[in-house]
Protein backbone atom coordinates (compact mmCIF):
# COMPACT_ATOMS: atom_id res chain seq x y z
CA UNK A 1 0.00 0.00 0.00
CA UNK A 2 1.19 3.40 -1.00
CA UNK A 3 1.35 6.49 1.73
CA UNK A 4 0.14 9.21 1.05
CA UNK A 5 0.90 11.96 0.59
CA UNK A 6 3.70 10.23 -1.11
CA UNK A 7 7.35 11.52 -0.15
CA UNK A 8 8.51 13.66 -2.89
CA UNK A 9 10.95 11.84 -4.50
CA UNK A 10 7.98 9.62 -5.16
CA UNK A 11 5.39 12.18 -6.20
CA UNK A 12 7.88 13.16 -8.86
CA UNK A 13 8.58 10.02 -10.56
CA UNK A 14 4.65 9.66 -10.41
CA UNK A 15 4.05 12.90 -12.08
CA UNK A 16 6.95 12.07 -15.16
CA UNK A 17 5.21 8.71 -15.84
CA UNK A 18 1.92 10.21 -15.65
CA UNK A 19 2.77 13.26 -17.97
CA UNK A 20 4.41 10.63 -20.51
CA UNK A 21 1.27 8.78 -20.31
CA UNK A 22 2.94 5.92 -19.43
CA UNK A 23 0.93 2.99 -17.77
CA UNK A 24 2.71 2.19 -14.16
CA UNK A 25 1.76 1.21 -11.25
CA UNK A 26 4.04 2.48 -7.74
CA UNK A 27 4.04 0.10 -5.09
CA UNK A 28 5.90 0.70 -1.81
CA UNK A 29 6.76 -2.47 0.46
CA UNK A 30 7.28 -2.12 4.22
CA UNK A 31 10.41 -4.23 3.96
CA UNK A 32 11.75 -2.85 1.60
CA UNK A 33 13.51 -4.69 -2.04
CA UNK A 34 17.12 -3.83 -1.90
CA UNK A 35 17.60 -6.77 -4.53
CA UNK A 36 16.24 -7.86 -7.55
CA UNK A 37 15.52 -11.64 -5.71
CA UNK A 38 13.16 -9.54 -2.90
CA UNK A 39 11.58 -7.47 -5.18
CA UNK A 40 10.75 -10.20 -7.21
CA UNK A 41 9.47 -12.32 -4.32
CA UNK A 42 7.28 -9.24 -3.14
CA UNK A 43 5.41 -8.97 -6.12
CA UNK A 44 5.20 -12.72 -6.76
CA UNK A 45 7.06 -12.71 -9.54
CA UNK A 46 9.93 -14.86 -11.41
CA UNK A 47 13.09 -12.85 -11.49
CA UNK A 48 13.18 -12.54 -15.19
CA UNK A 49 9.91 -10.87 -15.10
CA UNK A 50 11.28 -7.59 -13.38
CA UNK A 51 13.82 -4.94 -14.16
CA UNK A 52 16.12 -3.57 -11.84
CA UNK A 53 17.60 -0.05 -12.11
CA UNK A 54 21.67 0.34 -12.27
CA UNK A 55 23.13 3.76 -12.20
CA UNK A 56 26.98 3.62 -14.27
CA UNK A 57 28.72 6.64 -14.18
CA UNK A 58 29.64 6.48 -18.19
CA UNK A 59 32.39 9.06 -18.83
CA UNK A 60 31.11 10.60 -15.88
CA UNK A 61 27.76 11.19 -16.53
CA UNK A 62 25.21 9.50 -14.53
CA UNK A 63 23.37 7.04 -17.07
CA UNK A 64 20.42 4.88 -15.82
CA UNK A 65 20.58 1.22 -16.86
CA UNK A 66 16.98 -1.07 -16.70
CA UNK A 67 18.32 -4.65 -16.42
CA UNK A 68 16.23 -7.81 -16.34
CA UNK A 69 16.61 -8.78 -12.73
CA UNK A 70 17.71 -12.40 -13.84
CA UNK A 71 21.00 -11.17 -16.05
CA UNK A 72 23.76 -8.81 -15.06
CA UNK A 73 24.67 -5.29 -16.44
CA UNK A 74 28.23 -5.43 -18.59
CA UNK A 75 29.20 -1.96 -18.41
CA UNK A 76 30.92 -1.87 -21.77
CA UNK A 77 27.21 -2.83 -23.27
CA UNK A 78 26.21 0.31 -20.87
CA UNK A 79 28.85 2.84 -21.95
CA UNK A 80 28.45 1.75 -26.31
CA UNK A 81 24.89 2.30 -25.86
CA UNK A 82 25.36 5.54 -24.85
CA UNK A 83 28.09 6.45 -26.67
CA UNK A 84 30.81 6.67 -23.73
CA UNK A 85 34.22 5.61 -23.95
CA UNK A 86 33.75 3.79 -20.14
CA UNK A 87 31.02 2.89 -17.51
CA UNK A 88 31.25 1.77 -14.40
CA UNK A 89 29.00 1.24 -11.34
CA UNK A 90 27.95 5.25 -9.84
CA UNK A 91 29.19 5.15 -6.00
CA UNK A 92 26.43 5.28 -3.68
CA UNK A 93 27.07 8.78 -2.98
CA UNK A 94 26.04 10.22 -6.48
CA UNK A 95 23.07 7.98 -6.80
CA UNK A 96 21.08 10.65 -4.88
CA UNK A 97 18.58 12.97 -6.08
CA UNK A 98 19.81 16.34 -5.73
CA UNK A 99 17.10 17.08 -3.15
CA UNK A 100 18.06 13.59 -1.33
CA UNK A 101 21.66 15.25 -1.06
Amino acid sequence: MIRYPLPEPVARVARFLADARAEARLQEFRAGTPTATDAAAAVGCQLDQIVKSLVFLCDGRPVLAMVPGSRRADPAKVAAAVGAGTARIAPAESRRLPSEA
